[in-house]
């Protein structure tokens, strides 16, 4: 696992999260960043680890960070509802699929 330049907090939690649905869940439990006083945010995995709340790019980064240490190549996907909502995801291949 690379893991070089993280705090060992971070460490730790990127050795914790080696599959997609260990990171899913790791997410669900997280509030999502309503971004209050309409102030945008763009948190790095760092920032959501220290803020503890993600909106879905923030959590599609951090997606990327943690299971990239894990073989898994970081490919994010950002894509426009048909009501004009931004959305973001970590799109990742298992078993071929």
């Amino acid at each position: 696992m690379r893991a070089q330049g993280f705090t060992s907090l971070e460490r730790r939690l990127v050795a914790q999260l080696r599959t997609p649905f260990a990171v899913q869940r790791y997410l669900n439990h997280l509030p999502y960043n309503q971004e209050p006083g309409g102030r945008a945010t763009l948190r790095s995995f760092r920032g959501v680890v220290r803020e503890g709340c993600a909106h879905c790019l923030e959590a599609a980064l951090f997606a990327a960070v943690a299971l990239e240490a894990h073989g898994y190549p970081p490919l994010v996907l950002s894509f426009e509802s048909i009501d004009e909502l931004d959305h973001v995801i970590f799109v990742y291949r298992q078993r071929g699929r």
